[in-house]
């Protein structure tokens, strides 16, 4: 079961939080990371090249529950990782992709960094040169199974 929460309960300012965009794709899963295009008030999954930039973050759309899916034309609340600099977030595995041959055994506090991916996964990253936004894990914990406490860092 994907899940994304927020270390602390209230910390995104409320100018940030954009609840009126609209899914572009079918069968998203909720708390799904991507891409928000403000003009057209829509979420999309990203490509190599928006994943890097500054208007990425995730989804999360509770009234939905935790594994139900949202489709083309619903709405969703996006949450933008730009308004959460500094601040700690909360993924569970589920949310993660590992480079190949890789697993959350490699996962090095202080160290993993992680950008948004092209399959609505924040995935492992090398360097977070060209990022404008990415993670960087903090602790290995437990949430619905392993879990990461990364901190949100805007270039």
């Amino acid at each position: 079961m994907r899940k994304i929460k927020y270390d602390t309960i209230g910390v995104i300012p409320n100018e940030l939080n954009f609840p009126h965009v609209k899914a572009v794709d079918d069968g998203v899963p909720n708390y799904s990371f991507g891409v928000v295009d403000l003009a057209a008030k829509t979420f999309s999954k990203a490509t190599a090249a928006t994943g890097k930039g500054i208007d990425v973050g995730f989804i999360d759309v509770t009234e939905v529950g935790d594994e139900v899916k949202i489709f083309a034309g619903d709405e969703v609340n996006f949450k933008a990782l730009r308004a959460l600099d500094g601040r700690i977030i909360v993924l569970n595995e589920d949310c993660i992709t590992y480079a190949a041959g890789k697993s959350y055994d490699d996962i090095v506090a202080g160290t993993t960094l992680l950008g948004v991916g092209t399959d609505r996964n924040a995935e492992v990253i090398a360097a977070a040169a060209g990022y404008a936004v990415y993670l960087k894990a903090i602790e290995k914990i437990q949430l619905l199974g392993n879990a990461v406490k990364a901190q949100v860092i805007v270039a």
